[in-house]
C-alpha cells in the first residue's frame, strides 16, 4: 500500500524535472525561502538585498537622466511587466524608480510590444533605404 503511494510519487517528481529542468520558484516563493533561512543563511540574504538595491538605484539614475519622453515610456514598459502587476508591486516599483502613474496606468503589455516593434521596423527601413542609395551611387552608369 505505502510502497505503491510512494512510488506513484517518486514519478511524479521525476515527471516533472524532466519537463521543468530549470526551478521555476515564483518571485513570492524565493521571498519565502530566503526569510525561511535567514538565521542560516545570512550572507545570501544581505547579497539578494544589495543586488536589488543597487538594481534599483541604477534603473532610477538612468531614468532620471533620460531626456526624451519616449525613452521614460520604454523604460516604464519594459518595468511595468505581468509579474509586477501579479504581485501588485506598481505602487512600490514607482515609489521606487520614480515613474508617474499616469506612464504606469497606460502602459499595457501591448504597448511595449507596439514600441519595440516599430522601432526595430524604422531601424530595418533606415537600413535598407541606406544600401539603396550605396548600391545607387556605387553603380557604373551614375559614378563619375
Amino acid at each position: 500500500m505505502y510502497v505503491c503511494r510512494y512510488k506513484k510519487r517518486y514519478l511524479r517528481c521525476g515527471n516533472k524535472a524532466a519537463t521543468n529542468p530549470v526551478s521555476a520558484d515564483m518571485p513570492r516563493t524565493k521571498t519565502r525561502k530566503l526569510l525561511a533561512n535567514f538565521h542560516r543563511n545570512k550572507q545570501a540574504v544581505k547579497k539578494a538585498l544589495m543586488f536589488h538595491y543597487a538594481l534599483v538605484d541604477t534603473i532610477k539614475n538612468r531614468y532620471q537622466e533620460t531626456k526624451l519622453e519616449r525613452q521614460k515610456r520604454t523604460f516604464a514598459c519594459m518595468l511595468s511587466g505581468r509579474i509586477v502587476k501579479r504581485y501588485k508591486l506598481q505602487s512600490y516599483s514607482y515609489q521606487q524608480l520614480g515613474f508617474s502613474v499616469r506612464q504606469w496606468s497606460k502602459l499595457s503589455c501591448e504597448s511595449a510590444s507596439k514600441i519595440f516593434e516599430t522601432k526595430r521596423r524604422r531601424f530595418a527601413a533606415n537600413c535598407r533605404m541606406k544600401d539603396d542609395v550605396k548600391a545607387f551611387y556605387m553603380r557604373d552608369d551614375v559614378c563619375v
